[in-house]
């Protein structure tokens, strides 16, 4: 078997990485040299959004202990408030930031139910 074959990824929550990669490469996603990229709302997002990512690749939810995915549901929060701001500071169409925003919500209503259910375990 070839080396690569025999690596376990062990990544989980396939579906929750895979809305917020969509955030970040299809919804919002902003050219290199586009202005938009040195506004702090967005560069706040970019870091959070790659944060959640790593996070949710590598938390198993029934596995967790409650500060894991405490951290997991706290950084799940934080992506929906910086897209909020998006909102504010008018970097996106209405359009495209009412599609992020109830994405992103509903990634961290997602976690935040797995939050509760390793709460009560």
């Amino acid at each position: 078997m070839e080396p690569c074959a025999q690596k376990r990824t062990g990544k989980h929550n396939a579906e929750l990485v895979e809305a917020v990669f969509r955030l970040m490469f299809e919804i919002l996603w902003v050219a290199p040299y586009d202005r938009r990229r040195g506004n702090a709302a967005w560069r706040e997002f970019d870091l959070t959004a790659r944060r959640a990512v790593q996070l949710l690749a590598s938390t198993d939810f029934a596995a967790a202990s409650p500060e894991q995915l405490g951290t997991v549901l706290r950084t799940a929060e934080l992506l929906v408030r910086c897209i909020g701001r998006f909102g504010q500071e008018h970097l996106f169409s209405p359009a495209r930031y009412t599609e992020a925003l109830a994405l992103a919500r509903r990634v961290a209503d997602r976690v935040r139910e797995a939050a509760a259910c390793g709460a009560e375990a």
